[in-house]
């Protein structure tokens, strides 16, 4: 018998069966449904990677975040000290966790604080503080962030772990800080801590992170929210009206939130840690 490789060939093998053939020997039912197993997965994984690199041509490249869910990753930081970190991690070049311009010349500290839009003072606060918790570190000069935390290199070491990871995309993490003065950008702050309470498919703010079921999410309304950011629960009015007025350049929300159902989402374009972005991103652009 002549194997053809785009047909499905068959033939009767020693005990009167038909099966297929691959390559002039039999396979069995078990082996054939195997291959097929095989060929789903790497269909689905094709299209995973299709997905997120359609993604990173429309927003850009990210930074990788690793956090604990439903816990305070940020041990006291200010909201605008984790503002200032993030826009600090959208420095990051890949494979590398020594912070660079586009060009890959290196950012040196005193190239930071003018980055960052910060006075001395301030600056020197910021520093001391990331590197008591082992966020930051400074080495001739140099400024690296910490790579067990913030990674544009392959991630394979965190999974497997009791931990999560999110994507922080660049193009609009830098947008919103470079476009909000002072105080203001505690506003990314308050969207940073709520990372670790972003549902890991939909973005949705809620109790259980890891639900992987619309019927097992447990949305936190405005009240819970605030309570979680450090904002008091009783401008939460307020709060939600400061959240909603941050808007991307074409005028998409951040941050969008149901009075109806009391459901509150963050925009994927900013922080996104699953692989259905579509389905969500859709909500923001039509809201």
């Amino acid at each position: 018998m002549i194997f053809i490789p785009d047909y499905r060939v068959f033939a009767v093998n020693q005990y009167g069966e038909y099966e297929e053939v691959y390559d002039g020997y039999y396979v069995s039912g078990e082996e054939e449904q195997a291959r097929r197993e095989r060929k789903e997965i790497a269909r689905k994984v094709a299209l995973r990677e299709a997905a997120q690199n359609e993604y990173i041509q429309k927003y850009g490249h990210f930074t990788f975040f690793r956090y604990q869910p439903v816990q305070d990753n940020f041990l006291g930081c200010s909201v605008l000290e984790v503002a200032r970190l993030f826009y600090a991690s959208t420095m990051l070049p890949y494979q590398s966790d020594i912070l660079t311009w586009k060009n890959g010349k290196i950012i040196s500290v005193e190239a930071l604080q003018k980055l960052l839009s910060v006075s001395d003072s301030t600056y020197r606060r910021f520093i001391i503080k990331m590197q008591e918790i082992e966020v930051l570190k400074i080495e001739n000069e140099l400024v690296h962030l910490n790579s067990d935390i913030f990674s544009r290199q392959h991630i394979r070491k965190w999974r497997g772990l009791n931990q999560s990871f999110i994507r922080i995309y660049h193009e609009a993490f830098r947008y919103l800080y470079e476009k909000l003065d002072g105080r203001q950008r505690g506003k990314l702050g308050y969207l940073i801590k709520l990372i670790p309470y972003l549902n890991i498919q939909t973005n949705i703010i809620c109790a259980v992170p890891q639900a992987d079921h619309i019927n097992c999410i447990e949305p936190l309304d405005i009240q819970q929210i605030c309570v979680l950011v450090g904002y008091s629960s009783n401008q939460a009015s307020r709060f939600l009206k400061e959240m909603q007025q941050i808007q991307f350049e074409d005028g998409q929300p951040v941050f969008i939130y149901n009075d109806s159902d009391r459901v509150a989402k963050v925009n994927p374009r900013l922080f996104y840690g699953g692989n259905i972005w579509e389905d969500i991103l859709r909500e923001f652009e039509s809201s």
